[in-house]
């Protein structure tokens, strides 16, 4: 973006730039968020799951506090 601002690249390639940047940006936070075990990957239609889930949560939350 600063070679951009600068005038040192046009536009288009600043916009390719960015695409490939944060393309490999959301590719590590997956990295991340795959290697996290904390993390519990759900589908969209699995309520149930997901209700079970917030409820352990919020149990374990308040046993700390």
């Amino acid at each position: 973006m600063a070679r951009y601002l600068q005038k040192k690249i046009s536009r288009q390639d600043t916009t390719r730039e960015l695409e490939k940047e944060i393309v490999k940006y959301a590719k590590r936070q997956m990295t991340w968020f795959k290697r996290n075990n904390d993390i519990h990957w759900l589908r969209p239609a699995d309520t149930a799951k997901a209700t079970e889930l917030s409820k352990k949560f919020t149990t374990l939350r308040k046993k700390r506090v």
